[in-house]
């Protein structure tokens, strides 16, 4: 869900973008007093029962493996066009995050038994607390949530939302809504869409949020109380975490919000970021895991990661709230790609982003030819399957397949670090009997993006302070 000037919508893991500006300079939230180190939580796949038993029938998962990866496939191609339009032009300066200690996890819910890379995280929100599932978005600035006030400033004719769970400002006692007089609406809050609507310096400050599949979210801004845990025992809690109240919407339906993840100086990333020492890592376990293992994100020093970690540069603010890394070239079965190194150049038309909220790997045109003619001239002797999904290109029936026929691909960073993904991270299950390469293409210029299958059973350290990601196998426990 990439955010826009006039565009994104319709997911996991991470992080945050800045305004220079002396409010930014102040913590945005603070921890509570806490015995424990780190909370815990699942992000939960948006098709589980957990979430379908109060949500609308749209939530509930395809029927089969085949309409599953289907589904899959839309959602990605819908992100990457959001990915591919950049609004960083029209935001501001950003500045770096600072601070301090502890850490935080949540743990990720495998997707086998559904499909699509989308996950949720519940969090307590106001006071007294109230619960909801929102969801988790890389590519989002702003925390919003579906709210009903006593007179809805921001309600738009037509415009309505679902019989979903709401949260209800006027009950809570932490609840402060932010007036549109206010410097921080006027302009701290215009990279994420405030509105140039005051009717009184103390109405509140008004956005209007729209995404690049065309739905929109109407409401205000605020400051409340956000706590995450899975339990009293095992609780983390941020005071006057910026979030939006959303009253109106249109085209969003199956969720009671967004937590906003991007590299922003307002997201609930950014947030943690500041509590737990500018560092955070996440491992995914592999999508074919049963529903009940899960793997985690990680706010903090991990004290799990692997001895065999590698690093290389993350470059920052080069594709707006995105993570993007320095990829010099690509090898399969050890043999170099001829690929022009401008097609990884996230300075200029290119670039490679590591995003968990999209779940297939997409390759800009002039990296994706060589690559898949590499990947496939071993898999021409199986038969062609046509499954009638329109992105990819190569599926095949899986009868007499040995994965040890499958090249290794190799990720190869500026600085030596090297990626070998395993070989069921590309050669995917797609329905029963039938294997694909799991790769589309993208129009050039624009980015190319690791997804989330690639980077399965691996840890992800990002280190935002040094400006570095780091990586190594891990079983994810």
């Amino acid at each position: 869900m990439t955010t826009t000037i006039s565009f994104p919508f319709p997911f996991l893991i991470l992080f945050f973008l800045l305004s220079n500006n002396a409010f930014l300079q102040q913590p945005l939230a603070a921890p509570s007093t806490s015995p424990h180190q780190f909370a815990r939580f699942d992000l939960i796949h948006r098709h589980s029962p957990l979430l379908t038993q109060r949500h609308d029938k749209s939530l509930h998962p395809p029927e089969t493996p085949l309409e599953r990866f289907k589904e899959l496939v839309h959602s990605d191609i819908s992100r990457q066009q959001r990915v591919s339009h950049r609004p960083s032009q029209r935001r501001k300066t950003a500045q770096e995050p600072t601070d301090n200690s502890t850490s935080i996890n949540y743990p990720l819910r495998s997707a086998a038994e559904i499909g699509v890379g989308q996950f949720f995280v519940t969090i307590d929100v106001g006071t007294p607390p109230k619960r909801f599932a929102l969801i988790a978005d890389t590519g989002s600035d702003l925390t919003w949530i579906n709210c009903k006030s006593s007179k809805c400033s921001t309600c738009k004719k037509g415009f309505k939302f679902p019989p979903l769970k709401l949260f209800l400002p006027d009950k809570s006692s932490t609840f402060e809504s932010i007036p549109c007089g206010s410097p921080k609406c006027k302009k701290d809050f215009s990279i994420l869409f405030s509105l140039n609507i005051c009717p009184t310096p103390l109405s509140p400050c008004n956005y209007q949020y729209n995404y690049i599949d065309d739905s929109v979210a109407y409401g205000y801004f605020a400051n409340e109380v956000v706590a995450f845990g899975t339990d009293a025992q095992n609780n983390a809690k941020t005071h006057k975490m910026l979030v939006g109240c959303t009253e109106s919407s249109v085209g969003i339906k199956g969720l009671d919000g967004v937590l906003g993840l991007g590299y922003s100086n307002y997201s609930f990333a950014m947030t943690a970021a500041r509590m737990y020492n500018n560092k955070f890592s996440y491992c995914l376990v592999d999508h074919l895991s049963p529903s009940t293992k899960v793997g985690y994100l990680h706010f903090g020093e991990n004290s799990q990661k692997s001895t065999k970690m590698q690093y290389t540069e993350l470059l920052l603010r080069t594709q707006d709230q995105f993570y993007a890394v320095n990829v010099s070239g690509i090898s399969v079965g050890g043999q170099q790609l001829d690929i022009n190194p401008a097609i990884f150049d996230a300075t200029g038309d290119g670039g490679v982003l590591l995003d968990t909220g999209s779940t297939l790997t997409s390759m800009a045109l002039p990296a994706y030819k060589p690559l898949m003619e590499a990947l496939t001239a071993p898999l021409k002797k199986f038969k062609r399957v046509n499954l009638d999904v329109s992105t990819l290109e190569f599926c095949f029936s899986s009868v007499g397949f040995d994965e040890s026929i499958v090249p290794p691909l190799v990720w190869h960073f500026a600085d030596g670090a090297e990626f070998v993904p395993p070989k069921k991270s590309y050669i995917i299950d797609a329905a029963k009997g039938v294997k694909c390469v799991g790769l589309y293409s993208t129009r050039y210029p624009g980015a190319s993006i690791i997804g989330s299958i690639m980077q399965q059973n691996h840890l992800w350290e990002f280190d935002l302070e040094n400006r570095k990601v780091g990586f190594g196998l891990s079983p994810c426990v």
